[in-house]
């Protein structure tokens, strides 16, 4: 899966379920935790839609603001986890 797919699914489900619809002007750079639009109960819904949208298993000890403050850095977090899956798979 490419970074621009992976980014239109964060920015999808950020604007639909946490934003109920309300984040058509969210950027890749938006400061999501900044905000508030990310916070303890949104996370636990991200977590869990990235664990399931991208068969990825988020370890706790990853769930740090540094991966999660806009979606540009969600999007790279996903990469890079989703590449440590592909290379431990081969």
């Amino acid at each position: 899966m490419n970074k621009a797919t992976i980014e239109q699914k964060i920015t999808g489900f950020i604007n639909t379920v946490l934003l109920d619809g309300q984040g058509d002007d969210l950027e890749p750079d938006t400061p999501l935790l900044k905000l508030g639009i990310i916070d303890s109960l949104s996370m636990v819904k991200l977590v869990s839609f990235i664990n399931e949208t991208f068969e990825a298993e988020i370890p706790p000890e990853d769930i740090l603001p540094n991966n999660f403050m806009t979606i540009d850095t969600i999007t790279n977090y996903v990469l890079s986890i989703a590449d440590k899956i592909t290379r431990s798979s081969t």
